[in-house]
């Protein structure tokens, strides 16, 4: 909410799943996400398209390569703001699909 506190129906709705992330190293890039060059996306196959994509850890080696050659000081620290931070003051609402 607004006023910083929790949205009831959101709170519900983002931790109805009986999973949680837990990670060593971890990147946040938020919005100073950085444009993937495009022979690393031909490299491990990435197509742009919906719905989820499930690349196995050796696929994925040219990425992680590129994150840690590129990012690799920067593990565990967040790289910039959630998109949209400048709106923080308007949240998003599951309870009537708006931004509020």
């Amino acid at each position: 909410m607004p006023d910083g506190s929790a949205n009831a129906h959101n709170v519900r709705n983002d931790t109805q799943a009986d999973r949680v992330l837990v990670s060593d190293h971890f990147l946040y890039f938020g919005d100073a996400a950085p444009e993937v060059p495009k022979r690393i996306l031909d490299a491990i196959g990435y197509r742009n398209g919906r719905f989820y994509r499930v690349f196995g850890v050796e696929q994925c080696e040219p990425l992680l390569k590129w994150l840690v050659d590129s990012y690799g000081s920067s593990f565990n620290q967040v790289l910039g703001d959630p998109c949209d931070f400048e709106r923080s003051g308007r949240r998003y609402s599951a309870e009537n699909n708006k931004i509020q």
